[in-house]
């Protein structure tokens, strides 16, 4: 089984009861975008990475510099903290990514959890049913106004094992699921999580440059696309004999 492991640049914002958002890029990108949507609208500064066995081979250059696969971005006057996963752990450190990242948000004794996903559209009910949500054991925090996530669906992949962490680290966690296309980025779907944060941290984050951006969204995730296919072809080089 391979390992993760959290790197801090900068340890000077710790401090008990942040808000952490997470996400990952399942359907419609929807955790991906509406994370970096936050990093960027709020000027989050970067403190710290997160390396794992098999780890995704690929640095992309952004307006603030280069930008790795897993990063933690902290916001120190709302006491937000947004963990950006850029590619799906692999499956060898799945488990312990999630555990590491939760045994870390406890030990900041982070106040909340809020973990963004996309639910396939084609369940939907009707125009006014734009998401669902599903919180932990350990959340007492208000109810959305969204109806709950319905029994005998499931939720898969790495956001299944963050909210199971969530409960063994005793974290209060919501899991926050807009319909989503499952065939590609849907910023729309990004905006509807984006408004249910505002609500639940007491934040102002605005969504309408999300929507019209949805363009370069699609090109920023296309160049994360070339990336990995570069690495997968690295890959398949250097099991031929060649490595470059």
């Amino acid at each position: 089984m391979g390992r993760a492991r959290i790197y801090l640049f900068d340890d000077s914002w710790v401090q008990p009861n942040y808000r952490v958002v997470m996400g990952y890029r399942g359907f419609g990108a929807v955790g991906l975008i509406s994370t970096l949507h936050l990093v960027n609208s709020l000027g989050m500064e970067k403190v710290g990475i997160i390396v794992t066995s098999y780890h995704p081979e690929y640095v992309v250059m952004e307006d603030n510099g280069p930008a790795y696969p897993y990063e933690i971005y902290v916001d120190r006057k709302s006491k937000l903290l947004v963990v950006v996963s850029r590619e799906i752990p692999h499956d060898f450190v799945r488990v312990d990514y999630a555990r590491k990242t939760a045994r870390f948000l406890s030990e900041i004794k982070a106040e909340l959890l809020v973990l963004i996903g996309g639910l396939d559209s084609r369940l939907r009910r009707d125009a006014s049913d734009l998401m669902r949500w599903l919180p932990n054991r350990f959340y007492t925090g208000r109810p959305l106004e969204d109806k709950l996530f319905e029994r005998d669906l499931m939720i898969i992949g790495p956001l299944a094992l963050q909210l199971m962490m969530s409960e063994a680290y005793r974290i209060p966690a919501i899991t926050l699921l807009p319909y989503a296309m499952t065939d590609a980025p849907d910023p729309a779907a990004a905006a509807v999580a984006i408004d249910r944060i505002n609500k639940l941290l007491g934040i102002n984050v605005p969504t309408e440059e999300l929507l019209a951006d949805a363009t370069k969204i699609q090109e920023e995730l296309s160049k994360l696309e070339e990336a990995l296919k570069s690495e997968e072809e690295k890959e398949k080089r250097s099991k031929g004999g060649l490595y470059v």
